[in-house]
């Protein structure tokens, strides 16, 4: 996660930016911490896709890729799904344009149901396949692919990687206030951060992937650690121990024993 922003219930335009509207104003909230002049790439879901939001970022170095719904493409009309089908799984379509002088290209891609993309970087070529169930044959077959396909599929996953993440050891609280479970969602998001950013400094150091602390372990290992954090800790020396340490150690263990 590199920003994020809670939802209040109200989304504002944001100062200095066109009011595209609360899905994009989202967006072009988020941005701000995102540098420009380098041509970072963008990726979203449906709800937030637009043109006016693909030109206005194109403007700002940053180019983006996404699903689209079929009524923010004005002007753009597809073949419909019935007919698409007809041509088999894999068919496809693009159409592209020049708004305000940046290049948008929309894509239609037929799987089970149709899949309607926007960029203003990514298209239809190179083209490859994946692969897909087919029930009739009861056997994986494989179907043409756009490029634009595999290129929000392979970076789009992140979001529900981390979402995958976070449910796997979730810190649960039986507190309903609302700030209570922004703040455990948050150490939990910051924990998963660490976890990814520690796999992949352990693989760019050639560290074996058994060596490599499960999410599990590394979460285990941060709160031990936390625990310990100003506390004296005992290192056990090597060889027979001395009577100081031999006593020490009865000693305190004699004061853990309750007595009656």
């Amino acid at each position: 996660m590199y920003d994020f922003e809670v939802y209040t219930g109200k989304i504002l335009p944001v100062p200095g930016e066109p009011d595209l509207g609360a899905s994009s104003n989202v967006v072009l909230d988020l941005v701000k911490s995102v540098p420009t002049g380098i041509y970072n790439l963008l990726y979203f879901k449906n709800w937030f896709t637009s043109l006016p939001l693909m030109t206005t970022l194109a403007k700002k170095q940053i180019l983006c890729l996404g699903t689209v719904r079929v009524n923010r493409l004005p002007g753009i009309s597809f073949g419909s799904d019935k007919d698409l089908l007809k041509t088999g799984r894999g068919t496809h379509q693009e159409k592209s344009a020049l708004i305000d002088d940046v290049e948008v290209r929309a894509v239609k891609w037929m799987d089970n149901r149709s899949v309607n993309l926007l960029s203003t970087f990514a298209s239809v070529e190179p083209k490859s396949e994946c692969k897909r169930y087919d029930k009739k044959k009861k056997s994986t077959v494989m179907i043409p692919c756009p490029a634009i396909v595999l290129e929000y599929n392979k970076f789009m996953g992140g979001v529900d990687l981390m979402d995958s993440l976070l449910s796997l050891y979730r810190i649960h609280t039986r507190s309903k206030k609302y700030y209570h479970k922004l703040l455990f969602h948050f150490l939990d998001v910051t924990v998963v951060n660490c976890w990814l950013l520690y796999r992949r400094d352990c693989k760019d150091l050639g560290i074996p992937s058994r060596k490599i602390m499960m999410l599990q372990v590394f979460k285990l290992s941060l709160a031990e650690a936390l625990l310990l954090e100003g506390k004296s800790v005992l290192v056990r020396k090597r060889g027979r121990p001395s009577s100081a340490s031999s006593i020490a150690a009865e000693f305190a263990r004699k004061k853990r024993v309750s007595c009656y």
